[in-house]
């Protein structure tokens, strides 16, 4: 992993890079709903506060989502999401997607699996 790629290699120094929360790298999926169907979305890393997605062609900036993040635990949450960035470059192509209107129960479980260490590795 480069220096100042998303990891755990920064997470402690979430304060230095800028961000509210630290980044955990994941390989999960989020569902998102719409009228016309279903799309699946590989997540990349995750945290309290967003999410980045790989894409071949990236969602516009501006685009609000629901989504459901399937956690390795069996758990599912349910989020409001809005597309805050896209990146396409060699190395990554997606959206950064800032989580919004969390229940405090899927909030909690949000917590929970990214402070097990568990989403580190998957």
């Amino acid at each position: 992993m480069r220096t100042g790629e998303r990891g755990w290699r920064n997470i402690k120094d979430v304060g230095a890079t800028g961000r509210r929360f630290a980044r955990y790298p994941v390989s999960i999926w989020a569902v998102e709903t719409m009228s016309e169907g279903s799309y699946f979305h590989h997540v990349q890393d995750l945290s309290m506060g967003g999410f980045f997605i790989r894409k071949p062609i990236p969602i516009a900036v501006g685009t609000e989502l629901d989504v459901t993040l399937e956690l390795p635990t069996g758990t599912r949450i349910q989020a409001k999401g809005k597309v805050v960035h896209a990146v396409v470059s060699p190395d990554r192509c997606g959206n950064g997607v800032e989580l919004d209107r969390l229940s405090h129960n899927d909030a909690t479980a949000l917590q929970q699996f990214l402070g097990s260490g568990d989403a580190w590795f998957n």
